[in-house]
């Protein structure tokens, strides 16, 4: 499973280019992407990225 947070300023949305893979912000401003992976057991999950 994959979180992937995005933090951004002055917009509230995105658009996506025409490659289908850039996303944009909606009214400009800087923004920032990351991206945490972990495994979901029964017990403790398992953080594969830090």
């Amino acid at each position: 499973m994959t979180i992937e947070p995005f933090l951004a300023t002055r917009s509230r949305s995105y658009v996506e280019d025409s490659d289908g893979w850039t996303l944009r912000l909606a009214n400009g401003g800087f923004g920032a992407q990351f991206e945490h992976t972990f495994i979901v057991t029964k017990g403790a999950p398992i953080v594969l990225t830090d």
